[in-house]
């Protein structure tokens, strides 16, 4: 019986070796355990044996099939038991009253749950003040609770965290009822404040005078860049066309005679511009019109142009005024397209954009003095759209300028502004040049062109152009000067960005 008891309290600590009461304990003649997981009750009974062919005098009277058979039952194999698993006991979310419960553990929390408790109390009734006009207010201040006591409890000390809570109260207090699901001023202390954070980030970003200040280069720099910021001393109209005056092609660099025909084709030019490219191995200068060696013959025929660039011959032509003390617009980038006439570069186009990329104004401008070449696959500005479309001149188009908001106090943004602002005769001291803020590697006087900028930074291409008719090698210009504005813009927003 001892030795039963013995295996029935093993079996029992552990039910897998049930399984081997079935077996027989192999030292079952000479096993003197007394706990011994195998069987020994076949010793009670013959053991079965095979009909022997061997000569010996003792012979089995017992039948093979009775050998095998057990005189007792084996002890009954008990089922495994399961390991009982307690799953965590979770804490109600509200109490009784449906007060949000706190839901850490007096042993889990450095902080007397208690005053958390008070805490989360306080907080939530407040929450619940400011959301009454909300749906589903008292969800949305619960969790808002949970979260601000939380915030709380993060940053608190034993002996300030009911100091802490005392100080977000008077906050929460402060703040007016909600009425909007979609209002900035719901939340916790803490969501407000990366808000406001976040907010103030982006409005770094705009582009306006307090942001932009900063960056407006020196009246020295601007001159250093070609920028008129003086009323040059030279009497203002003067000379409002050079006919008949000996002046350099900007082209050819020959001499010529200024004339007014259009249709002469003296000059002999190449319209592209000086690259550095391999040929046959070798790098060389080729133009980019036409791929030939810089110095070759031209591939272009055109009348001879000029351009002036001294400010007091500026002024001779069509006189410079000042921007108005009275403006209302912070920013704007503007972009001119010139065209040749018998007064050098003459404005022909206006495009004005606002700080948030939105036209302002786009007009043809109508030259006072006469034609010589529109320079269409720069400018993009054709005869046609002169003789057809141009209401202003020169003076309309800075009146329009003006009554749109540009003034004194006005950002004005371009590439290589000089050139525009010369176009226009505007003297102004607010300037952003984008050929000033990415200036080129190599210093001056070499500048970064738009199209290289557009394409460096930001990785966009501008200014594309396509055969002007098959088998001809002179490109026309897709030229777009409202693209050209909101290129600089974006370079100047990549700018700021970027400090």
């Amino acid at each position: 019986m001892k030795l039963i008891d013995g295996r029935s309290i093993l079996t029992s600590m552990f039910p897998v070796l049930g399984l081997l009461q079935n077996l027989e304990c192999n030292n079952k003649l000479s096993c003197k355990s007394g706990h011994c997981v195998f069987t020994h009750k076949s010793l009670q009974s013959p053991p079965a044996t095979k009909p022997s062919t061997s000569k010996s005098s003792i012979t089995t009277t017992q039948p093979a099939k009775k050998a095998t058979k057990r005189t007792s039952d084996p002890i009954p194999v008990q089922p495994a038991k399961r390991r009982v698993i307690k799953q965590p006991v979770t804490i109600p979310q509200t109490l009784p009253n449906g007060t949000p419960r706190i839901q850490a553990s007096a042993s889990h929390s450095r902080i007397p749950v208690q005053d958390r408790q008070r805490s989360l109390t306080a907080l939530f009734e407040q929450f619940i003040k400011m959301y009454a006009k909300l749906p589903e207010h008292k969800k949305l201040a619960m969790n808002d609770a949970f979260k601000q006591e939380e915030e709380i409890y993060e940053l608190a000390q034993k002996n300030t965290y009911k100091s802490a809570t005392a100080n977000i109260l008077i906050k929460l207090k402060r703040r007016s009822p909600i009425t909007d699901i979609n209002s900035p001023l719901i939340g916790t202390e803490d969501t407000l404040k990366k808000r406001l954070e976040d907010a103030e980030r982006a409005h770094s970003y705009q582009l306006n005078r307090k942001t932009l200040a900063e960056y407006i280069p020196s009246l020295n720099l601007l001159q250093e860049y070609g920028y008129v910021v003086d009323t040059p001393e030279t009497e203002g109209g003067s000379e409002t066309s050079a006919i008949g005056q000996m002046k350099d092609c900007a082209r050819c660099n020959r001499k010529f005679i200024v004339e007014d025909n259009i249709l002469k084709d003296d000059c002999t030019f190449h319209d592209g511009r000086p690259i550095t490219s391999k040929v046959d191995g070798r790098r060389a200068r080729i133009m980019s019109c036409c791929s030939t060696q810089m110095g070759s013959t031209g591939c272009c025929t055109g009348p001879h142009v000029f351009v002036e660039k001294d400010p007091g011959e500026l002024h001779k032509r069509a006189a410079f005024v000042h921007t108005p003390e009275k403006s209302s617009l912070e920013l704007v980038t503007l972009d001119c397209e010139m065209s040749f006439t018998t007064a050098g570069m003459s404005l022909t186009r206006l495009t004005v954009v606002g700080a948030e990329g939105e036209l302002l104004l786009d007009e043809i401008v109508r030259p006072a003095s006469k034609m010589i070449d529109p320079n269409t696959r720069f400018s993009g500005v054709t005869i046609q759209q002169i003789e057809n479309q141009a209401v202003f001149d020169l003076d309309g188009i800075r009146s329009c300028l003006f009554q749109i908001g540009v003034g004194k106090d006005t950002i004005i943004v371009g590439h290589g502004l000089e050139n525009d602002l010369n176009a226009l005769r505007i003297i102004h001291h607010n300037i952003l040049d984008t050929a000033i803020l990415f200036p080129h590697p190599a210093g001056m006087p070499f500048r970064n062109s738009l199209r290289n900028l557009a394409a460096d930074v930001l990785k966009k291409f501008i200014q594309d152009a396509t055969p002007q008719k098959k088998g001809d090698n002179l490109p026309v210009a897709t030229h777009s000067s409202y693209e050209d504005a909101l290129t600089t813009l974006e370079l100047l927003r990549h700018f700021v960005k970027s400090k």
